[in-house]
């Protein structure tokens, strides 16, 4: 907090926190508890030396202004940045799987329905029983989440050639699947005629 004083302007003493602060280059040099009538003549002698100022020092003034708030508003999301990234981790262990224990930020987890309850900083032979215990992989395996996983390397591995016969595939099912439901609704319709 800083003791604010505008003799000049509309605003009364008052005490204000540093973050809402706008510095300039000018400093008006006045010692601590200060009447106001003494602040009030300082600022009027600032107010003329800027009034003396050139193109090339308004200028001038602009670009460090320009410069010292980028680099207060880089530092300020860099914090908040880092901050985020500590708190949005999790610590893992797939002790019935090949990853190690550690931590992992939540962005890259995908949660299924399935819990195993254990405590906090649980060690890792009591977190295997647990997973054992509950059978949890083999309900894992059916899910969606493993299937669209198992799809996507798939199609990895997929060369031209295979590319091009499930692209003909699906077409000839599409195709299929379209007649079909034109009949039935072919079927329907004479239905309903009658």
């Amino acid at each position: 907090m800083a003791l604010i004083d505008g003799p000049t302007t509309a605003v009364p003493l008052q005490a204000i926190p540093f973050k809402r602060h706008r510095l300039t280059k000018y400093k008006v040099k006045i010692p601590q508890f200060t009447f106001t009538h003494v602040v009030r003549k300082a600022l009027i002698v600032a107010k003329e030396k800027r009034k003396t100022m050139n193109d090339l020092n308004r200028f001038k003034l602009y670009k460090a202004k320009k410069a010292i708030n980028n680099l207060v508003r880089r530092e300020v999301a860099r914090l908040r940045y880092q901050a985020k990234k500590k708190a949005a981790k999790a610590l893992i262990d797939g002790s019935t799987t090949a990853v190690p224990l550690q931590a992992i930020p939540f962005k890259r987890f995908q949660f299924t329905k399935y819990e195993v309850k254990i405590l906090h900083f649980t060690s890792t032979h009591v977190v295997r029983k647990a997973l054992v215990a509950t059978d949890i992989e083999t309900k894992y395996k059916e899910t969606a989440a493993l299937m669209k996983i198992v799809a996507k390397e798939k199609r990895k591995t997929m060369n031209d050639l295979d590319r091009f016969k499930l692209c003909k595939t699906k077409k000839t099912i599409n195709n299929l699947v379209r007649r079909e439901v034109a009949c039935l609704r072919y079927q329907e319709k004479r239905k309903a005629a009658k």
